[in-house]
């Protein structure tokens, strides 16, 4: 999303008195460039969800909201009607982690690592004659297809077969509707037997 998309989404929520629900686990992965609802603009009306499990450990299920004072109290009222427990032990880490300032130190060297892996897993693909939908500059995924269209189907049975786990775009998609797009983890993309088999099947096998 564009700085300008934000904006202009920000000033109809604004107008209509909308609240804004940002749901972005992943934005702590990027660079800190990456325009988003609630580094551009204020949180009276944002409510920004995100989590320290894509960041510190996929093990440690701790999330965190950025919110208003005024709607922080509500949604914690409801919290704790909800659950009236939560994971003390696993939050008591988290809270150290960022007290000690280890987690900016952290935060700055994953995002360059992520970046790193992201040039090379796309200059990989288009060497082999995939097909980017964007250039990420960060991130854990990228997207991308075949030069032709394919049987997304199909082309995930034969990677299965060879030990290759694709992951097709209908399963990000509403009603699994067709996608000709694949999603790949940088951080475990750059392996020469995808490269063999996706280029393989770019040439019609």
């Amino acid at each position: 999303m564009t700085a300008h998309n934000v904006a202009t989404i920000q000033a109809i929520a604004a107008k209509y008195g909308i609240a804004i629900v940002e749901d972005n686990i992943f934005l702590d992965l990027t660079p800190e460039s990456q325009p988003c609802h609630a580094r551009h603009g204020k949180l009276q009306n944002i409510i920004h969800i995100s989590s320290f499990s894509k960041t510190i450990a996929p093990g440690l299920r701790v999330g965190y909201l950025a919110c208003s004072p005024d709607v922080g109290k509500r949604i914690l009222r409801y919290k704790m009607a909800a659950g009236l427990t939560c994971a003390g032990l696993n939050e008591a880490m988290v809270f150290n982690i960022i007290k000690n300032g280890q987690y900016g130190y952290h935060l700055t060297d994953l995002r360059e690592r992520l970046f790193q892996a992201q040039k090379t897993v796309c200059h990989s693909f288009l060497a082999i004659g995939m097909k980017l939908y964007i250039r990420p500059m960060g991130g854990l995924f990228a997207w991308a297809r075949f030069h032709k269209e394919v049987n997304t189907h199909s082309v995930s049975e034969r990677a299965a077969a060879e030990d290759i786990m694709l992951a097709p775009g209908n399963l990000f998609r509403p009603e699994r509707s067709e996608s000709q797009w694949f999603r790949f983890n940088v951080t475990h993309a750059n392996q020469s037997r995808l490269y063999t088999f996706l280029e393989r099947e770019n040439k019609g096998r």
